[in-house]
């Protein structure tokens, strides 16, 4: 059998929180989310994800501008 990931609903139900029970949800949506809140805080919010976006928009004018581009490039 596949691994499987634990469904939501018997977490949910532990916290006495309502939920509908034929819900497919499981806990990888909510890493998901999370994955993905965390890469708009890098990419958005840090210095490390002003360079990545400089370097993606133009190697050359961010390499103008002081940054690595060698260092940046994914």
């Amino acid at each position: 059998d596949a691994a499987r990931l634990p469904r939501l609903y018997p977490i949910l139900q532990f916290f006495n929180i309502d939920f509908p029970a034929y819900n497919q949800v499981n806990v990888s949506f909510f890493i998901a989310i999370g994955v993905a809140m965390l890469a708009y805080y890098i990419l958005w919010k840090t210095n490390l994800g002003y360079e990545i976006r400089a370097v993606g928009y133009s190697p050359l004018a961010a390499e103008y501008g002081g940054i690595s581009v060698a260092k940046n490039i994914i």
